[in-house]
């Protein structure tokens, strides 16, 4: 009698960053019910991914957007810096074409909408994990409008600030969050306005509304 051998399945190990629990519980409940995908770790917040990443070196980190703290494309560059070869899969409700961009130029191996098809996310996870290198996204933006294409002249940092004065923060206030002396966030509001060719802090928050760049609570 020929016995088979059955070889063990190739795990993959993923990290699950998002900040509101139904959501983790609900990809907690899809995920783990496939084979090969093992969730080893549930953070809340960028900062605690980035900690929790270096600690696990996790096959597949899938990363938030919105989230208090640290947002997911910020804490999305700051694994790549450490490690380049990490990788990374946004996982978010925003389709912005901007923001899928700005996922592809810090090294985002994919894009995935929450709206998506749960087959999607999957499919998605399995591919990014088996291959190496991928020279782009799995997700590809729409054609950007002119007023987006301006938004391409930020820099992250300049961007970061766009978002945080399109929230509604004061400079001070958005000086703060960044970690920044007043003066320095006065001169990013200045390049930011000059940029997209607007002239108060208030056109911003219009700039933002009017594009569908900013909801209540994100945090890039």
């Amino acid at each position: 009698m020929v016995m088979s051998i059955q070889r063990p399945i190739k795990k993959i190990n993923l990290l699950l960053v998002d900040d509101h629990e139904v959501v983790r519980m609900g990809n907690r409940m899809i995920l783990s019910s496939e084979e090969d995908i093992e969730i080893v770790a549930e953070v809340e917040r960028g900062e605690d991914a980035i900690k929790t990443y270096l600690e696990l070196r996790p096959t597949i980190t899938l990363m938030d957007l919105s989230m208090p703290g640290m947002g997911g494309l910020a804490a999305t560059k700051r694994i790549l810096e450490l490690d380049p070869k990490a990788k990374i899969i946004i996982f978010s409700m925003h389709d912005q074409p901007e923001y899928i961009r700005r996922a592809q130029e810090i090294g985002a191996r994919a894009y995935v909408n929450k709206s998506d098809a749960t087959e999607r996310l999957v499919t998605t996870i399995r591919e990014v994990a088996s291959k190496d290198d991928l020279e782009a996204p799995l997700a590809t933006s729409p054609p950007l409008q002119e007023d987006l294409r301006l938004l391409q002249t930020l820099t992250d940092r300049e961007f970061l600030m766009f978002e945080l004065l399109a929230r509604g923060l004061s400079v001070p206030d958005a000086a703060q969050e960044l970690g920044i002396t007043s003066k320095t966030a006065s001169n990013y509001t200045t390049i930011i306005k000059d940029k997209l060719q607007l002239k108060t802090t208030g056109d911003i928050v219009l700039f933002a509304i009017n594009h569908q760049l900013t909801l209540s609570g994100l945090k890039l």
